[in-house]
């Protein structure tokens, strides 16, 4: 199979962590969203980032379903996402605040370096900023237990958080 898109791309960094964690064996094609777009949008019509291309053909796009498609494959004892329950009720919690931090502060800098001056909404950045730090600031007070085996909440947190800071 191909993971596309790039390691700058927390999502990408999720799905890939997740693939090596579970020791699924993979090709890495480094197209860019911004310098490949035409040639993305072939491959995911969104133009959007992961893409992964599995063995048959069958292409998947976006992360959540890559990453579920992983623990199907893996089956639940090898799962990075508990099945049911208060255990994924509070995985996918902290994977919301994790993604949520990333998708606010990022949309704070494209607000800030893309558009162009005269058009650009103090507010609106602030608001992100804000929405930003709060998941942040959320995350930083759940209980992470060293000893915990490594899951999808974790991975998904330090793929997002490690560059949202």
């Amino acid at each position: 199979m191909i993971l596309v898109g790039q390691y700058d791309s927390p999502y990408v960094r999720r799905v890939a962590i997740s693939l090596r964690v579970l020791g699924l064996k993979h090709e890495h094609d480094t197209r860019s969203v911004f310098g490949d777009f035409d040639s993305m949008r072939k491959t995911n019509p969104v133009g959007r980032i992961p893409s992964l291309i599995l063995d048959d053909g069958e292409v998947l796009i976006d992360s959540a379903a890559i990453l579920d498609w992983i623990d199907e494959t893996v089956g639940p004892e090898r799962a990075l996402l508990p099945r049911s329950g208060p255990e994924r009720r509070r995985a996918l919690k902290l994977m919301a605040l994790a993604t949520g931090a990333i998708d606010k502060i990022g949309a704070a800098n494209y607000e800030r370096m893309i558009r162009p001056s005269q058009y650009r909404w103090p507010e609106w950045i602030e608001r992100c900023l804000v929405q930003g730090k709060g998941a942040i600031a959320a995350l930083a007070v759940e209980p992470w237990p060293a000893a915990a085996p490594i899951d999808q909440a974790q991975i998904t947190t330090a793929a997002c958080c490690a560059t949202s800071r």
